[in-house]
């Protein structure tokens, strides 16, 4: 039986969505973005989280340029809401430019996105008036 759940978000001053998790039991900030095909944690982040990663041949990119390098990182633990998913898998990549963008809008740095893999699996619906997305586990 599935369990629906709601999680709280925040929207920035650049209306930007903002969850608060867990990634491997440490406190995380994410984006939560529809348009990301995957879930990404930042390059620079690695060992906050405690990630093992390999590099990664494939090319991936973003709304506004191509991004050179990425790296897979395989089995953590993500936890939205006191629902955990296990043997969760994270693309890193430099997210430098992202978090610049937000210092200059004086927006709190992220450590990376929750992309289309947890919010298609989970049938996401997102209500902005109550600032709530609603996962189904």
């Amino acid at each position: 039986m599935k369990k629906e759940v709601s999680v709280k978000f925040t929207i920035t001053k650049s209306n930007h969505i903002i969850i608060e998790c867990k990634i491997n039991s440490i406190k995380a900030r994410l984006i939560v973005d529809t348009g990301a095909s995957n879930s990404c944690i930042n390059y620079f982040s690695n060992k906050k989280f405690k990630l093992k990663f390999k590099r990664s041949n494939e090319k991936a990119s973003s709304a506004t340029d191509e991004i050179n390098e990425i790296f897979l990182s395989k089995n953590n633990t993500i936890i939205i809401s006191n629902h955990k998913i296990k043997n969760f898998e994270f693309i890193l990549f430099d997210m430098t430019h992202i978090n610049n963008s937000f210092k200059e809008k004086e927006i709190m740095e992220v450590d990376g996105i929750i992309g289309g893999d947890i919010l298609k699996e989970f049938n996401a619906k997102i209500n902005y008036r109550n600032r709530l997305m609603v996962l189904n586990f």
